[in-house]
């Protein structure tokens, strides 16, 4: 994230957080980040994590409250919310 691009790529994370958010039950989504040699550079990647969560924190902080978190922390917060979960009995394929 340089300072040129700012308002365009939160307005784009907020976009995907939202439609994210959109098609689970709760108010949390877990957004994971990266893939396979994704952090060569982990340094970098985390600089600007950094900056997209503070700046998704203070130009879309009435919609969507970034943080890292864990996945634990994350089922503790889904688990807190005491949503009524279908349970899948067929074959998935």
């Amino acid at each position: 994230l340089h300072d040129y691009n700012i308002d365009q790529r939160i307005a784009d994370f907020t976009s995907a957080a939202l439609s994210q958010g959109a098609m689970t039950k709760g108010n949390h989504i877990m957004m994971t980040m990266g893939g396979d040699f994704q952090y060569e550079s982990a340094t970098e990647i985390f600089i600007n994590l950094d900056k997209l969560i503070y700046y998704s924190n203070q130009l879309s902080g009435d919609q969507i409250n970034v943080f890292y978190s864990t996945p634990n922390d994350f089922a503790d917060a889904k688990h807190s919310e005491s949503i009524d979960w279908t349970v899948k009995t067929d074959d998935f394929f």
